[in-house]
């Protein structure tokens, strides 16, 4: 008898069934110890990373102009979700950025820079800004997913000719970020063996992303890569911009917030 056509008693509800999966409650059949490569394979099947993941970048990679075409037109079963796919990256970069103390070389840096700008004012907002770079250390994983939005609405703007809904937009800054943040990985390690290079990993990472959103807008609408290249970079930039903007307002309430609080 084939195996998958004998009945089977749910280990989990009790219902009995036949095939692989319980049609009462969904519980996988596991008919084995967990081996390593049991355990493994189960892990990897909760983020579908086996098939979806690794064949999702790999697309991205070759042609990405046909998997944002084949995902926007609804044939979405092959691919990795766009916001499972950018979470995934950007926990994986904020792991390296931690390990390899990039982060605390960007901040030392930027703090430098600042101090040197703005010297008389430095000390007063030194208790300020301490509190806001460990916020920022917290939640540093959430920084690359908070951009999607602001992107997606300034490739809005620029990119209107494109009739691209809004959500269509999300998917691709979904896409195309996650993208660049994995190949930004690379210059985070080269960064952690060699801190004096962080101006050229910063300078690589964002010139990374001009490029990465200008071929996914240029494969996808058929666009000369030139132009492509052009308006992604204002539009990027323009998503910083607002996405600063924002950011700068909510610490100002936080900052009160936190002044009235007692803890600064």
């Amino acid at each position: 008898m084939n195996k998958s056509l004998a009945p089977i008693t749910c280990k989990n509800c009790g219902n009995t069934f036949q095939g692989n999966y319980c049609n009462t409650c969904g519980q996988k059949v596991i008919d084995k110890r967990f081996t390593l490569k049991l355990f493994l394979r189960d892990a990897l099947s909760v983020f579908n990373l086996e098939r979806g993941f690794f064949f999702t970048v790999d697309q991205l990679f070759r042609n990405p102009g046909n998997v944002l075409k084949e995902y926007l037109s609804g044939r979405t079963k092959d691919y990795y979700h766009p916001l499972k796919y950018i979470i995934l990256l950007a926990g994986l970069s904020t792991i390296f950025v931690l390990i390899t103390n990039t982060f605390d070389n960007t901040i030392e840096f930027t703090s430098r820079l600042a101090e040197s700008l703005t010297e008389e004012s430095a000390s007063s907002s030194s208790n300020l800004q301490s509190k806001m770079q460990e916020i920022l250390r917290n939640y540093i994983n959430v920084v690359a997913i908070l951009m999607v939005p602001f992107f997606a609405l300034s490739f809005r703007i620029f990119f209107a000719r494109s009739k691209l809904y809004y959500g269509e937009h999300m998917i691709i800054s979904c896409y195309a970020l996650g993208t660049s943040t994995l190949i930004s990985i690379l210059f985070t390690i080269i960064s952690g063996f060699f801190p004096n290079l962080m101006v050229l990993n910063v300078t690589l990472g964002f010139g990374t992303q001009f490029l990465i959103f200008a071929i996914f807008y240029s494969r996808l609408l058929n666009k000369n890569i030139i132009i492509s290249f052009l308006l992604s970079t204002v539009s990027i930039i323009f998503g910083f911009i607002i996405m600063l903007i924002f950011s700068v307002l909510i610490g100002s309430v936080i900052g009160i917030v936190l002044k009235k609080m007692g803890v600064i």
